[in-house]
């Protein structure tokens, strides 16, 4: 991939992040900024673009590796998470069954999380038995996981290789600028039949559909999903593919999560209640309309109407003299 760094903050891709093509179509740069402040002073030199081709859509230009770079890596809480959040929790455990459900039998229970903000995903981990470490490279994301009693590091040099089952990137994929390269680091800490589950907003969602320039900048629907100019690129179900694929995984299951037709059509979201419905043990979970919300819930993500992707990879490998891909 060629980049032109067109200021000391703003850097222009040449290729398409997923097929190299350099055919792109301009789209409308949303007018509400994600985390303004620290890139306020680019606004006017950023852009999005969709390629031809594939159909990937990435910001384009996009903040300099190092603007991205000293964003995370500073003091900032950005994308730590709700410390206290009931709704986190109940997400989480959402997430972590739904992977289970999809790993092999007698998998080992050793957990590395990707980006692990404030440490919620891995505590939920270690109450269902996971031994888990995590990666963070935001100082107050390693502050909040130390005082939790976490083992964070912010160097994936200080893991082993082979040494995890599952590596975990929630919410965190689609802020890399160096996709491919991540999946190369991360393939080195999986243990021989180890999996890679990512979570990333799904741009073929409702949610997504609705948020045109009009409707969204009228305030009728909110495209908190695109989190521009932080979420530097855009997947549906085939470009996430793809990526990992180029990245080298094959993707075993694949759904759609996240906000449902049911927080649409049956009644408004309570405070407490987060993408995935009420916290479990809460009265919402007695409803007499759970069922009927679980059916809409459940048709709707088979759909890929979702607001979020979630995937679950191995490695693959190409078998000597045949060009024929693998699993490892």
């Amino acid at each position: 991939m060629s980049r032109e760094e067109v200021g000391p903050a703003v850097e222009h891709l040449a290729h398409c992040l997923l097929c190299g093509s350099s055919s792109f179509r301009r789209l409308s740069v949303p007018r509400g900024w994600t985390a303004s402040h620290p890139f306020g002073d680019l606004i006017g030199q950023l852009g999005l673009v969709k390629c031809r081709p594939c159909g990937l859509v990435f910001v384009n230009p996009r903040p300099s590796v190092r603007r991205i770079e000293a964003f995370y890596c500073g003091d900032g809480d950005a994308y730590q998470g709700v410390p206290g959040s009931a709704w986190a929790d109940a997400d989480n455990e959402f997430l972590l069954e739904w992977i289970g459900r999809h790993l092999p039998p007698g998998t080992k229970k050793t957990l590395l999380d990707f980006g692990a903000g404030d440490g919620r995903f891995l505590l939920r981990a270690l109450e269902r038995g996971w031994k888990v470490q995590g990666f963070e490279l935001g100082r107050q994301g390693l502050r909040r996981c130390r005082a939790a009693g976490l083992d964070v590091k912010d160097d994936l040099r200080e893991f082993p290789s082979a040494s995890f089952s599952l590596v975990t990137l929630h919410h965190v994929f689609e802020h890399l600028a160096e996709p491919v390269n991540a999946m190369n680091a991360i393939r080195r800490l999986l243990a021989p039949r180890g999996r890679l589950f990512l979570g990333v907003p799904n741009v073929d969602s409702l949610r997504a559909r609705l948020a045109s320039p009009v409707l969204s900048n009228a305030g009728y629907v909110e495209a908190r999903y695109r989190a521009f100019p932080i979420h530097l690129v855009y997947y549906n179900a085939r470009t996430l593919r793809g990526m990992m694929a180029k990245g080298g995984f094959a993707v075993e299951a694949m759904s759609t999560m996240g906000r449902g037709l049911d927080e649409y059509l049956i009644r408004p979201k309570r405070p407490d209640q987060g993408p995935l419905g009420p916290p479990p043990g809460r009265s919402g979970a007695a409803h007499p309309g759970r069922h009927l919300r679980r059916r809409l819930r459940d048709a709707f993500f088979s759909l890929g109407l979702g607001e979020n992707l979630s995937a679950l990879a191995v490695p693959i490998a190409v078998r000597p003299n045949s060009g024929q891909a693998i699993a490892e």
